[in-house]
């Protein structure tokens, strides 16, 4: 089994860099983009992404992996496939990993506010104005960089 990203996925891949954002329309794999860069960034093998080697583990335990998005994609387990081919689950019985892997919404960011080490991948943006919300965001975030992708 390999992963095999999109050519422009992998070259989204390599411009990132933490604290940046994928910019792309509806459907055009950003979920699977960042997750890549998870991938990598915990010594994943990039020879993987391209399908061109079946999948190598990343080290054990790769960082914590926090998802925000919004609770509808929360509630339908939307992220859990995205998260499939590179064998991450918030189900320890489904992953050879022991790291913590949380998926949550937006209305209950601030509970993450302390969290240190951990890898964030923030979904549907929703960081506008002075409320709570951009408040808890700002606390484990930095200045992003903007990654362009593709409509497909």
């Amino acid at each position: 089994m390999s992963i095999g990203l999109y050519d422009y996925q992998i070259e989204a891949v390599n411009k990132m860099k933490n604290g940046c954002i994928l910019c792309g329309g509806v459907g055009s794999g950003k979920s699977r983009t960042a997750l890549a860069y998870y991938y990598l960034q915990n010594d994943g093998d990039p020879a993987c992404l391209a399908g061109e080697e079946d999948y190598i583990p990343m080290s054990d335990p790769p960082r914590d992996l926090y998802v925000i998005t919004t609770p509808h994609k929360r509630d339908t387990c939307e992220w859990l496939g995205d998260m499939a081919p590179f064998l991450i689950s918030t189900n320890k019985d489904c992953t050879p990993y022991s790291n913590k892997v949380v998926i949550d919404s937006w209305n209950n960011i601030k509970k993450y506010s302390n969290v240190y080490g951990a890898f964030f991948i923030f979904d549907e943006q929703r960081v506008v104005g002075k409320g709570p919300w951009v408040k808890a965001f700002l606390t484990p975030a930095r200045t992003p960089q903007w990654i362009p992708m593709p409509a497909t």
